[in-house]
């Protein structure tokens, strides 16, 4: 702790330096809070805390387990280390933290980026409420640890006031943090405002009990941080070792001879800074000395926090960064061409061979035809009969051109065929060399590995089919993670130029003095600061939630860029054009329109390509957002804990000062007033900062200030609503400030009832704990007659643990008997239930079951 008490003199003139300060050391273990009284350690007024920076760890590891946010089990750990030494705060009021996020949650995600150790995949994790609910067990450790309920600022507060009273102002005015867990951001500050607040309030309840006779002296609460306090105690060793007088004070082999082992008991440190200093001014060469000693450590931390590579290693870094994600685009563009290669190998001969077996057989029908007309007009037939044979013809030549790729455009021609057969060509007829060329064999891949399927173009040999099978079943899964990759790209490239928009945004708008509406407000007043800070956070911004409509506008946007270029190469109309677009994109392939423009299909295919790739970026960002939440809905459902409860416990209106918890609470002060509408608004004497300061299983505490006036003749009203039924505790025995709602013990048993009632016996039924259920070894039943004997003296019943009923037997006085039921335990009871009763009515019959 003293080495603590000499790091902190750095920056600090030697005549301001003290040898009396309260000292936080925060470490990965456990919290002390010790004070140093001229050079020495009060032992017998510390104080420790069994929460600290492994707790934290531990603790948004869970938060991180409950979101499912798919980080490697094995990394679950260094994740939540990591995330908790770069993004972690402390907030100045969780529950104004918790409306900042819900009305503006963009603004404050984070965006955690790891690495799989095995397979060297990249995950990232979205940390939201994790920021600053994790610093947060410091100051409200029953979120950690249940058994553990009193605050840091609580055991701060209360070690200085065990310690001596004329150095407790000294300790209020030099409290001095160490260890790593003291580096969140805010930390000092929220230190220093909750203690102050507990000083503020035992001074104004000494004025209260001398009846403002007497006015205490204002007490200065001062928390001093400084960029060193990680390797404080190093630091101040090194501080004490580096002073002329650190030689006169060590332990010497002659003192060890003399005295014995006995002699390492004994600081040497407080020898050093007790014992006389010299005449000679050292003030130039201990200031000197501190310089010279901050400038070695600054080098050390950079060293020992930073990585000085060269140009070398930076390049080689990028290259291991880049190199998974180029090898798996370029694979999967290598795996597409040769498809597209082995495709036209296989189906472009047997295109030729059929192209040559119609032709044939069009020409032997065209010679057909022609001998059939020419008999017909030497035997002199009607011009129906003609007509009737021409149609025959065109029937047969259309049945032999199915498998055309044309047919859907074809249809039109032989149409007009009948009307006008001098328009016959056997040159408008696809040629094969069109039909399956690598354009057009590329195409055909590309539709397949994104399983849009056209079905315009099959593959018609046995050797076709049988390849298809075995490539789609390698190509469909090597496409969709290439297409889900570069998604990952281009989602964050659009969160990065949504940060800039934002950042854009709120420049102009601190240019035309508009601030920010919503302020983090301390104890000092000091709203710049505040806005200062807010601003450099939101430059290091790497992550948002972009809205669904704005991702969806962004895919409507492309599918008209899509339709504008289309209907430049091909002849179709505009609606036509974001038809074919939008279906291909969204894979649903219908393949009643398809291109026709053959040496222009790597236009479609790179506009589809990049298509599937956005629209795999909005399902990335949206859908999984929603499914996010549909799963945290679902688990809130059943798996109710402390955050759950403090999530629905946030305010709303910070104006009206009205706070939503679960249950749902409102206070205001109740004064004789008039009935105008003017009186129904917030007085200055209703309470103020009403707070939820404990939660457990089945209780809710709160906490509230007084109103800026006080009023003699005043009264709190709290108003409440639940899901269930709560009752309210006897407030009459509580402080004038604190209140409890609380409901049946979850652990104990539930529902305890009177099923049946006999002369001299009573049937009892019950339903099992809530929770713990399957760890129940026996059920505990006590009855009395006499309600104000101790527990100790009422009957006990021991029933198992698969039995919930009971017959209670020998009960003198039925009508004056009262039952309860606990829970046992392998090391504990459960608390007491609601306890029952049977309630006659003068004519000796059971009205009423309690």
């Amino acid at each position: 702790a003293f080495l603590a008490v000499a790091a902190s003199w750095v920056g600090c003139p030697q005549e301001n330096r003290s040898l009396t300060a309260f000292v936080i050391d925060i470490g990965d273990g456990i919290t002390h809070c010790v004070p140093v009284i001229d050079g020495y350690t009060l032992a017998s007024c510390s104080r420790f805390m069994p929460i600290a920076g492994r707790e934290v760890t531990f603790f948004i590891q869970n938060l991180l387990r409950e979101r499912e946010t798919g980080i490697p089990p094995e990394q679950s750990m260094e994740t939540a280390r990591n995330i908790k030494e770069k993004y972690c705060y402390v907030s100045p009021n969780i529950m104004k933290e918790f409306s900042k996020y819900d009305e503006n949650l963009s603004k404050f995600i984070k965006k955690y980026e790891g690495q799989h150790a095995v397979t060297k995949k990249p995950f990232n994790v979205e940390v939201g409420y994790e920021r600053f609910l994790g610093p947060e067990i410091f100051f409200s450790p029953e979120f950690a640890n249940a058994d553990y309920k009193r605050s840091l600022s609580e055991e701060v507060d209360l070690a200085i006031q065990q310690c001596p009273i004329d150095v407790r102002r000294a300790l209020y005015g030099n409290i001095v943090l160490s260890g790593g867990s003291t580096m969140f951001k805010d930390f000092d500050r929220r230190i220093e405002r909750d203690v102050r607040r507990l000083v503020n309030q035992r001074l104004q309840i000494t004025e209260k009990l001398c009846d403002h006779r007497i006015t205490p002296k204002p007490v200065t609460v001062r928390v001093l941080s400084h960029r060193l306090q990680r390797n404080a105690v190093w630091f101040g060793g090194s501080v004490l070792a580096s002073s002329s007088e650190f030689a006169m004070s060590v332990h010497t082999k002659k003192e060890y001879d003399e005295i014995g082992p006995s002699i390492c008991r004994r600081n040497a440190h407080n020898r050093l800074v007790m014992e006389e200093r010299p005449s000679v001014d050292t003030s130039q060469h201990c200031q000197q000395q501190d310089e010279d000693d901050t400038l070695i450590l600054d080098k050390t931390l950079q060293i020992g926090s930073q990585n000085k590579t060269t140009s070398t290693s930076q390049w080689k870094h990028y290259f291991y960064l880049i190199f998974p994600h180029a090898s798996l685009i370029i694979v999967s563009f290598l795996y597409t061409l040769i498809g597209a290669f082995v495709f036209m190998k296989l189906e472009q001969p047997h295109i030729r061979h059929l192209y040559n077996q119609k032709m044939i057989q069009m020409k032997a029908d065209k010679d057909l035809l022609l001998e059939r007309l020419i008999e017909m007009s030497r035997a002199k037939s009607s011009m129906d009969e003609g007509q009737t044979e021409f149609r025959n013809f065109v029937r047969s030549i259309y049945s032999m051109h199915k498998w055309n790729r044309w047919r859907n455009t074809e249809n039109d021609r032989y149409a007009r065929i009948v009307l006008q057969p001098n328009e016959i060509s056997l040159n408008e007829l696809i040629h094969p060399d069109q039909e399956w060329n690598f354009a057009a064999a590329l195409f055909f891949v590309l539709t397949t590995l994104t399983t849009i399927g056209y079905g315009d173009v099959t593959p018609l040999t046995k050797e076709g089919r049988i390849f298809c099978i075995c490539y789609c079943i390698v190509g469909i899964p090597l496409f969709l993670v290439t297409t889900a990759n570069t998604a990952k790209f281009l989602s964050s490239g659009v969160y990065y130029l949504y940060v800039r928009y934002i950042l854009i945004k709120e420049k102009l708008l601190k240019t035309c003095s508009c601030w920010w509406s919503k302020r983090v407000e301390y104890v000092h007043n000091d709203d710049r600061d505040n806005e200062k800070i807010l601003l450099s956070d939101l430059k290091k911004i790497q992550y948002v939630r972009l809205s669904a409509p704005a991702i969806l506008l962004i895919v409507f946007g492309y599918c008209i860029l899509g339709a504008a270029l289309m209907q430049q190469i091909e002849p179709w109309a505009f609606i036509d054009s974001l038809y074919f677009t939008t279906i291909s994109i969204l894979t649903v392939g219908f393949g009643d329109i398809v291109p026709t423009v053959f040496h222009s299909l790597y236009i479609p295919v790179v506009y589809i390509l990049f298509g599937l790739v956005i629209t795999t970026m909005a399902v990335d960002t949206v859908g999984v957002q929603y499914v996010q939440r549909i799963h945290q809905f679902g688990r809130s459902m059943t798996n109710a804990d402390y955050i759950n409860l403090l999530r629905r416990m946030k305010m709303r209106k910070f104006e009206s000062n009205e706070i939503n918890t679960l249950p749902q609470t409102d206070m205001m002060a109740k004064i004789p007033t008039d009935s105008s509408p003017s009186s129904k608004r917030r007085s200055i004497t209703d309470p103020l900062s009403v707070q939820v300061i404990n939660v457990t299983p089945y209780s809710i505490k709160l906490k509230w200030d007084e109103g800026l006036e006080q009023c003699p003749d005043e009264e709190y009203i709290l108003k409440y609503r639940a899901k269930g039924t709560f009752s309210l505790a006897d407030h009459k025995q509580k402080r004038q400030y604190s209140l409890s709602l609380s409901d049946q013990p979850e652990s104990s048993p539930q529902d305890l009832a009177i099923a049946e009632v006999n002369q001299d016996s009573i049937l009892l039924s019950w339903k099992p704990p809530f929770k713990n259920k399957h760890l129940v070894k026996a059920y505990a039943i006590y009855c009395t007659t006499d309600v104000e004997l101790p527990y100790e003296g009422w009957r006990k019943i021991l029933v198992p643990p698969n039995v919930f009923t009971c017959t209670i037997n020998d009960i003198n006085d039925i009508s004056n008997c009262f039952f309860s039921m606990c829970s046992v335990y392998d090391t504990y009871h459960s608390p007491l239930s609601k306890p029952v009763s049977v309630v006659l009515s003068n004519t000796s019959k059971i009205t009423e079951i309690d």
